[in-house]
């Protein structure tokens, strides 16, 4: 599938539409692809983020899914970020040892070197692709970026996910947040409990890497409305988990 992309280069991102004040039902699916994070990403994650759950009928749901998709979202650009570092540093990121040095020395050579990194992201095709639709049971989200992880990444990421879950109130996360070797593991545990707080558990969250690719699911279902009936004008839908490109041609 090839996407036509609109660069909106002075913001800093692609978007698969060119007129964002379309119907909401010509943008299922809808894709935004970036290299970096910055506060106008920021403002169009929000501002598409709305558009959606005020046609759903949702937007209670607001603060919890924009904390989780916007953590998600800065979390899979890191990830890009740390494989160039390790890359220009010439560390070798599966070496335990070298990951370990790496690892002391990625927050300061991120800050210090911000503006090549982010060069280099895009010199190196590293990018994060988020993807934003839904179906007739469910509002989805896939926030994808094209490195893979690492076993001992992906057990520490999915044992954060288990144990975020069993969470039941602030005080339970402040006190086992668990590793944040890597600066995550607090602002998604907060994120999937206030998830919870609205009903919504289960898989509801979760990521994947396959190869190359690294993806987290976000599906909010809408069956925590107690059966509202809000579908019956809806046009097409998507499957259960949209099927979207992971590398888009330009």
């Amino acid at each position: 599938m090839k996407i036509q992309w609109f660069h909106y280069e002075k913001e800093g991102y692609f978007l698969s539409v060119k007129n964002l004040n379309e119907p909401i039902e010509s943008l299922n699916p809808l894709y935004l692809r970036i290299t970096h994070f910055n506060r106008n990403i920021d403002k169009i994650i929000g501002f598409l983020l709305d558009r959606y759950l005020q046609y759903l009928d949702i937007i209670s749901l607001r603060e919890c899914i924009f904390s989780i998709l916007r953590e998600t979202i800065m979390n899979a650009v890191k990830a890009n970020q740390k494989r160039v570092i390790f890359k220009e540093a010439g560390w070798d990121i599966k070496d335990p040892s070298q990951y370990e040095t790496g690892m002391e020395k990625f927050k300061e050579k991120l800050i210090s070197k911000k503006d090549l990194y982010a060069d280099l992201l895009e010199q190196n095709g590293l990018y994060v692709l988020v993807t934003f639709g839904f179906n007739q049971n469910s509002f989805l989200l896939k926030v994808a970026n094209n490195v893979g992880l690492l076993p001992e990444e992906d057990q520490r990421i999915q044992e954060r996910i288990s144990k975020a879950r069993t969470y039941n109130n602030l005080s339970e996360v402040f006190e086992n947040h668990g590793d944040e070797s890597e600066g995550a593991g607090l602002g998604l545990a907060m994120s999937l409990l206030m998830l919870k707080n609205e009903g919504i558990e289960g898989d509801s969250y979760r990521i994947k890497s396959e190869e190359e690719i690294t993806s987290a699911y976000i599906k909010i279902p809408f069956e925590f409305k107690k059966k509202i009936p809000i579908f019956k004008k809806r046009g097409r839908f998507f499957p259960s988990w949209i099927i979207c490109p992971l590398f888009p041609t330009m």
